[in-house]
C-alpha cells in the first residue's frame, strides 16, 4: 500500500491511532515516495514518529520515467499536484491503492484510494 503526506501528518499528531488504523488495514508491504517524504521531513529530532514510520517503509526514488509519465498524467488531469500525481504514477505502476488524508485528489488523477 502507498502512503502519502496525510499519512505522515497523522503520525505527528495521533501516532496511536495511525498504529490502530494500519493494523486494521490487509496485510501489506507499505511503500512512499521522495516527494511525499520529502513534502512532509523538517526536522528528524522533533519528528520521532515520522522518523519511526520511515524506518520501516521502502521509499521509492522516481526517475526520468516515471517524471515524464508524473507530467502527462498532470496535463491529462489538468492538475498542478506532482507529489500527489508522483503517488499515483507509483500505486499504478504496483497496483496498490494510496492510502491518503485527500482521495479526491489522487482518485481524480486514477488512483485506487483507502481514505484515512
Amino acid at each position: 500500500m502507498i502512503l502519502d503526506a496525510g499519512v505522515f501528518h497523522l503520525a505527528e499528531r495521533n501516532p496511536r491511532r495511525l498504529a490502530a488504523l494500519l493494523q486494521e488495514l490487509p496485510a501489506a508491504e507499505f511503500v512512499t515516495n521522495e516527494a511525499a517524504m520529502a513534502q512532509v521531513w523538517r526536522d528528524p529530532a522533533k519528528q520521532v514518529p515520522v522518523t519511526r514510520l520511515l524506518a520501516g517503509l521502502d521509499v521509492e526514488v522516481t526517475g526520468l520515467t516515471e517524471g515524464r509519465a508524473i507530467g502527462i498524467l498532470l496535463g491529462q488531469a489538468t492538475s498542478t499536484d506532482v507529489v500527489a500525481a508522483s503517488l499515483a504514477v507509483l500505486a499504478r505502476s504496483r497496483s496498490q491503492p494510496v492510502l491518503t488524508s485527500d482521495p479526491h485528489d489522487l482518485a481524480n488523477l486514477g488512483a485506487a484510494v483507502v481514505s484515512l
